[in-house]
């Protein structure tokens, strides 16, 4: 479930039963970066400005790292590591919700 405020910028959802609030801002504290997310804060910034499909594919990303580090299971795993697990998680999320997506259209 998840809930926007008026603005559009800020948005509540759920992520294994924790509140986690994902918030569109002018930058991101790794300029490298396009989304981070905060664990201990429940948060995540995704940069202003990207592309509707940019926007949903970090928003993506940042969730498959609130699930590993929420779990526990990013845990001592080096940072190149997640990176890796989260592309591909959204990429595989991303396949599925296509193939879904075409199989409602038939």
């Amino acid at each position: 479930m998840s809930t926007k405020s008026k603005n559009g910028r800020v948005e509540w959802v759920s992520i294994l039963g924790r509140q986690t609030v994902i918030e569109l801002v002018d930058k991101v504290d790794n300029e490298n970066n396009l989304g981070e997310m905060d664990a201990v804060n429940s948060k995540i910034k995704i940069k202003k400005g990207l592309s509707v499909e940019a926007t949903r594919r970090v928003r993506i990303h940042e969730k498959m790292h609130a699930l590993l580090r929420y779990s526990g299971i990013a845990a001592g795993l080096p940072n190149e590591i997640e990176e890796m697990i989260c592309d591909l998680m959204e990429s595989g999320y991303l396949v599925f919700r296509d193939e879904v997506l075409e199989e409602e259209k038939a």
